[in-house]
């Protein structure tokens, strides 16, 4: 039993205590979502595939995107690329689609670069970009690995390097569950 001069610190610190599990349930559930951005209109995007043809959102309609802009030096993108392939290969055949859009600097050996590095991680590449400079600024990547994730209505959500394949299987899903959204001209832009 407790004493009438101990009933004040119990009940204030059943308060706190009762505080403190509301805020760490708080975190948790914001925490589900610390790994998926807001939706935002998707930007243009344009980049030139190691071919050297034109490569931009339009070629992909209907389609989920999950643009992975990072380097081939990248340690981080090593852990990161492999995590995303493993998930969009999972729902390709119900229409995601992943760009690799390295942003290593345009050298003679890039190419070259950026196979060693697909080597290096063991994974077969996707389809592999060069984004334009103008293209990077656009989307805001300052630091690599950068993943952003466009829906079929064409709004776009960055995803965190840290997400654990749940998280981002799910946001790839809810993506896929958008419908399109062109306008009568067929173009997105």
């Amino acid at each position: 039993m407790i004493s009438r001069s101990r009933l004040p610190t119990v009940i204030v610190g059943g308060l706190v205590s009762l505080g403190l599990l509301a805020g760490l349930a708080d975190a948790v559930r914001s925490s589900r979502n610390d790994y998926v951005g807001d939706l935002q209109p998707a930007i243009p995007f344009n980049a030139i595939a190691p071919d050297g043809t034109l490569v931009s959102l339009d070629a992909y309609r209907d389609r989920v995107v999950l643009i992975d802009f990072f380097a081939s030096w990248c340690k981080p993108c090593e852990h990161t690329m492999p995590k995303l392939l493993s998930v969009a290969n999972g729902l390709a055949d119900r229409g995601v689609v992943v760009l690799a859009a390295s942003c290593d600097e345009d050298t003679s050996d890039r190419d070259a670069k950026v196979r060693a590095f697909f080597n290096r991680i063991n994974v077969i590449p996707p389809q592999i970009v060069y984004p334009t400079a103008e293209t990077q600024r656009r989307y805001a990547v300052e630091g690599y690995p950068t993943t952003v994730l466009i829906d079929r209505a064409h709004r776009a959500r960055l995803l965190s390097p840290d997400a654990p394949p749940l998280q981002i299987r799910g946001a790839l899903e809810r993506a896929l569950a958008t419908g399109p959204s062109w306008d009568a001209s067929g173009s997105q832009f």
